[in-house]
């Protein structure tokens, strides 16, 4: 059984007024459209990880490699764009 996760996202641009008279601010507040992805965050990472590693096709790639036995792989996701 897979889990589909749902969640908001909101972009906000703030002023913090740290050491001054005026008080913090929140300048910009924006619900990121559904079709934009924000950054994956550590959990979201975890499970692509996890499904990628046990895609068939991906293990199968993996063994025609022939890798050593003390080999690790691991799904070292980029998330910079």
């Amino acid at each position: 059984m897979s889990t589909i996760l749902t969640y908001r996202f909101i972009d906000y641009q703030v002023t913090l007024a740290s050491g001054t008279d005026r008080p913090s601010q929140v300048d910009k507040r924006e619900e990121v459209p559904n079709e934009h992805h924000v950054p994956a965050d550590g959990e979201e990472m975890n499970l692509a990880e996890e499904a990628l590693l046990r895609d068939p096709e991906f293990r199968k790639v993996i063994a025609d490699l022939k890798l050593p036995d003390h080999a690790t792989v691991v799904a070292d996701a980029w998330i910079y764009g």
